[in-house]
């Protein structure tokens, strides 16, 4: 991977590339992109962590929220979940939805658009017993299946690992990082911000930084909500990741971006080592990405931290009382799961839980 990108260096005229160009190598190459490679990425033997795989109650309480809304009649029984990994959290809430729905459930459709052949074999072998479900690529795909959507679009952990541009105020202007080569070696460049669509960009969300500051650009953020507008005639939007608000990026311990590594469980700052080898992730930008919806159509009806909406959606009630001593049982595995999901300090914590909707009113289920 690294050659590659080495490679695709040597063949530019200015002898780098941007941030965004560099991730999008690094983790999505056909052949020797980090998440397109046939390794295991997501839990113990992986590099990282998500919700849906430290127990499978979260991927059920999200799904009994939304077959409710389904039952209600309040959007159609479709979902869509963008990003869907090796199809774990999927299983689950088709389980829970053919459980507490057998009705709209035999009518429904659940539909997942993951770029992965590696996650799609994973997805095809942990969904096989459905009859319901569509596997596609990318949106584009999926629209030329489906002209419209009407129905319920559902992400965890989707947008943090979506490629950005890197940018620095620097002597008073912003300047864009670049990537370029010394030798055999990845180094980063600074060079005078001149890509209209990032200055458009900071233009349209009123970006102001600090000197010395560095933040990330997210453009296929917009470039999704665009597609989105298009297609959504009505249905809600559901985005868990971890992110900051404008203020929040403005704190002094954010000054220099949130672009980061994941390798083996373990952080790593240097977003050029391990290339093509480890998990590559930026904080999103909550404030924009809610504007973003609105400019597409969508409005924000709550964004809450994700342990408070489990707390409220009734993740307590799934904890069991049991007299059993051995911490290895399946009670004491759940409900360690549960508490590890709401305890101040762990994995919820540093999640958000947005909601959007278009064309419909559903204030019953988000409060």
């Amino acid at each position: 991977m690294k050659q590659l990108i080495l490679q695709a260096i040597e063949n530019t005229e200015s002898g780098c590339i941007s941030y965004a160009d560099f991730m999008e190598l690094a983790l999505y190459h056909p052949s020797a992109g980090y998440y397109m490679k046939g390794q295991t990425k997501i839990g113990k033997s992986g590099d990282f962590y998500t919700s849906s795989s430290v127990s499978d109650v979260f991927a059920e309480i999200i799904g009994t929220k939304l077959v409710q809304l389904i039952q209600k009649g309040l959007v159609p029984p479709i979902i869509l979940e963008i990003g869907g990994g090796n199809g774990t959290f999927a299983k689950q809430v088709l389980h829970t939805w053919k459980e507490l729905s057998p009705d709209t459930f035999i009518k429904g459709k659940y539909i997942l658009i993951e770029a992965s052949p590696f996650h799609k074999e994973l997805i095809q072998e942990q969904l096989q017993e459905f009859d319901n479900v569509e596997l596609f690529n990318q949106i584009k795909d999926a629209k030329e299946c489906f002209p419209t959507f009407k129905g319920i679009i559902f992400s965890n952990e989707f947008f943090d690992a979506l490629p950005v541009h890197v940018i620095k105020k620097q002597n008073g202007a912003f300047h864009e990082i670049m990537i370029g080569r010394v030798g055999a070696e990845l180094v980063e460049m600074v060079t005078p911000l001149c890509n209209d669509q990032i200055l458009s960009f900071v233009e349209k969300y009123g970006v102001e930084l600090k000197e010395g500051q560095r933040y990330e650009i997210p453009l296929v953020m917009d470039f999704l909500f665009l597609e989105l507008s298009s297609w959504v005639e009505e249905g809600l939007v559901i985005t868990i990741d971890y992110g900051y608000s404008d203020h929040e990026w403005g704190l002094p311990f954010h000054s220099q971006g949130s672009l980061r590594g994941y390798y083996k469980h373990q952080m790593i700052e240097d977003p050029l080592k391990n290339v093509g080898e480890m998990d590559l992730t930026t904080h999103i930008h909550f404030d924009k990405l809610i504007k973003a919806g609105e400019w597409a159509g969508f409005t924000d009806q709550r964004l809450v931290r994700q342990d408070e909406f489990l707390i409220e959606s009734g993740i307590l009630h799934y904890l069991q009382d049991h007299v059993n001593n051995d911490p290895f049982s399946e009670v004491s595995k759940k409900n360690r799961a549960i508490r590890s999901l709401i305890m101040q300090g762990g994995i919820s914590s540093s999640f958000r839980v947005l909601l959007q909707t278009k064309g419909i009113k559903i204030e019953d289920f988000l409060t």
